[in-house]
C-alpha cells in the first residue's frame, strides 16, 4: 500500500469514529469501519457528494467532534441555491497550503532573490479564495523572505492604484486573481501608458482554466520573458481546498497539446483541453470513478471519496515520462526547454464540470439561478423558460455570460428586447449571487448577452433533458 493510499484509509477511520455526520452515513449503508483493512476495502466504501451528504447534514455534525468551534478559520462558497456553504478549516490545513505555495514561489518566481510585492487580488470577506491566499501567502512572507503582501481585493480601481503607486518600490511584481479579473488589470494599465515592463510582472491565478491563447495575450502586453513560468496557476475547489499547482512542466505539457489534438489525445484521451497540475498524493488523495474525480482529503471538515463532479483524470510521473517519450521528447529536452528540473510530483487533470455551471472572473452562474426567472409570469407569452450558457469572450478576450433564451412557438425573435432582456439577468443575477454582485461592482462592463432564439432550435434546446451549458461557438 502506498503511502498516499495508507493516509487515505487512516483519514477514513478518523472520520468513521470521530465525525457524527460520516458514522451516520456509514450506518444507513449498514458499514462498519473497523472491517475496512485494505484499500481493496476503502475503494468498495460508498461516495459521498455535496446532495447526499454535505447538505443533509448540519455543519457542526460534518466536523470532528462534531464542533466547528474548534476550527481555526470558516470561509464560504455560493452555492447552486445562491446559499453559501460554509468550509471550517484548521491553521494547519492553511500551514500545509503555504508550504506548498513556498515551494512555487520561489521555483516560478524566485521570491529568494528579488524584492516583490505580492497583490491579492480574489474576493474577500469571507469567501474561500481571497481568504485562502491572503493567509497562505502571508505565512510565507512571515519566513523572512523579501516578500510584502497586499490585498485590493476583486477592485479594479483600487487594484491600478496599488501598482501604480506601490509597485515601482520592488524589483517584481507578482499580480494574483482570476485570469478575466488579471486581464482587466493588466488593459487597464496598457491603457494609461504605464510601462509594465518596468514592473517584472508575473502572474498568478486561480478559479477557472484559461486558454493558451490567454497565457499569449499576457505575455504580450506585458514584456514577459518565460513562457513556462511567468503566468502560471493552482487548481483549486472550496471543498478540495489547493488541488494542485501549474508547474513548468505542467505548463510544458499543455502548450505541447494545445492545438494539436492528436497530442491531446494522446495525453488526455479527449480533444478537449484540460487544466493539468502536480500534487502532493500524501496531503489528498484522487481516484477516478467514471471519469470523476473522487477525493479523501483530512481536515476539520474531512471528506471521504467525496465525488467532486469534476472530469478529469491523474498520471503519475513516470506515466508522463512515457507519453513524452511517445512523442519522442525525452527529459534531457524538457530540462533543455524550460531551464529547470522538472518536479517528480504525480499529475492531476481537470475538464470541468461541463454541465453544471459555467464561470466568469472565477465566479459560478449556475443554471438553478436562472431557472425561476424565465418563469417569471411577464415571460409566459414569449419565452419557454428553456436557455442554455456559456462563458465566452469578445476580441480582446473580455469575458461575459451569453444566455440563449427559447421563444415560444410563433414569436419573432424581434418581439423580445435583447438589451432588456441582459439587463434583467443581470440584476437577478446580482440579487442571487453576492460574489457576481461584488464582481459587477468592479466590472464597468456588459458582463451578460442575451440572445433569442426560435423554438426547438436544436443547437440550443432539447425537449428532454436539457443541457443549461454548452460549449459551441456563438452563431
Amino acid at each position: 500500500m502506498g503511502k498516499g493510499q495508507e493516509n487515505a484509509l487512516k483519514t477514513f477511520h478518523t472520520a468513521a469514529e470521530a465525525v457524527p455526520a460520516y458514522r451516520d452515513f456509514l450506518k444507513k449503508y449498514k458499514i462498519d469501519h473497523t472491517k475496512i483493512k485494505t484499500f481493496e476495502d476503502f475503494v468498495n466504501v460508498p461516495e459521498t457528494d455535496k446532495e447526499s451528504y454535505l447538505a443533509k447534514y448540519p455543519l457542526d455534525q460534518l466536523c470532528i467532534g462534531g464542533d466547528v468551534s474548534k476550527t481555526n478559520l470558516i470561509s464560504a462558497s455560493s452555492g447552486s441555491t445562491g446559499q453559501p456553504f460554509y468550509w471550517p478549516r484548521y491553521l494547519e490545513q492553511d500551514v500545509n497550503v503555504a508550504k506548498i505555495l513556498e515551494l512555487m514561489y520561489r521555483r516560478s518566481f524566485a521570491i529568494e532573490k528579488k524584492n516583490t510585492l505580492m497583490v491579492v487580488s480574489f474576493g474577500l470577506g469571507v469567501w474561500t479564495a481571497g481568504v485562502y491566499m491572503l493567509t497562505a501567502s502571508r505565512f510565507v512572507a512571515a519566513k523572512d523572505y523579501p516578500l510584502t503582501v497586499i490585498s485590493p481585493g476583486i477592485d479594479l480601481e483600487e487594484t491600478i492604484k496599488v501598482l501604480k503607486n506601490v509597485a515601482h518600490y520592488y524589483e517584481q511584481v507578482v499580480l494574483v486573481g482570476f485570469p478575466g479579473f488579471v486581464k482587466d488589470v493588466v488593459d487597464c494599465l496598457v491603457s494609461d501608458k504605464i510601462d509594465i515592463s518596468k514592473m517584472n510582472l508575473k502572474v498568478f491565478t486561480a478559479g477557472e482554466v484559461y486558454t493558451e491563447e490567454w497565457r499569449d495575450y499576457l505575455i504580450a502586453r506585458t514584456g514577459m520573458t518565460n513562457e513556462y513560468k511567468d503566468v502560471t496557476s493552482v487548481l483549486a475547489s472550496s471543498e478540495g481546498g489547493l488541488i494542485g499547482i501549474e508547474t513548468p512542466l505542467s505548463v510544458y505539457i499543455r502548450r505541447k497539446s494545445h492545438g494539436d489534438a492528436k497530442i491531446k489525445r494522446h495525453f488526455f484521451g479527449d480533444d478537449t483541453l484540460p487544466s493539468i497540475v502536480q500534487y502532493n498524493p500524501i496531503a489528498r488523495f484522487y481516484e477516478v470513478v467514471n471519469q470523476d474525480l473522487v477525493l479523501t482529503s483530512p481536515g476539520a471538515l474531512p471528506l471521504i471519496r467525496f465525488n467532486t463532479k469534476d472530469r478529469g483524470g491523474i498520471m503519475s510521473f513516470d506515466e508522463v515520462r512515457d507519453h513524452l517519450a511517445g512523442l519522442k521528447v525525452t527529459m534531457d529536452d524538457v530540462v533543455a526547454d524550460l531551464g529547470d528540473e522538472p518536479w517528480s510530483l504525480p499529475f492531476v487533470y481537470v475538464f470541468g464540470r461541463s454541465n453544471l455551471t459555467v464561470t466568469i472572473y472565477g465566479v459560478n452562474v449556475y443554471p438553478e439561478s436562472i431557472k425561476s426567472f424565465l418563469l417569471l409570469p411577464q415571460f409566459h407569452d414569449k419565452l419557454t423558460g428553456r436557455f442554455s450558457m456559456q462563458s465566452n469572450v469578445d476580441d480582446s478576450q473580455n469575458q461575459y455570460l451569453e444566455f440563449f433564451v427559447e421563444l415560444s412557438p410563433k414569436v419573432k425573435e424581434e418581439a423580445v428586447n435583447a438589451d432588456e432582456l441582459s439587463s434583467a439577468i443581470t440584476d437577478h443575477l446580482q440579487t442571487v449571487n453576492s460574489e457576481f454582485r461584488k464582481l459587477s461592482s468592479s466590472i464597468n462592463r456588459q458582463l451578460v448577452r442575451v440572445y433569442p432564439r426560435q423554438f426547438q432550435d436544436k443547437r440550443y434546446f432539447s425537449s428532454n433533458k436539457q443541457k443549461f451549458v454548452i460549449t459551441t461557438p456563438h452563431a
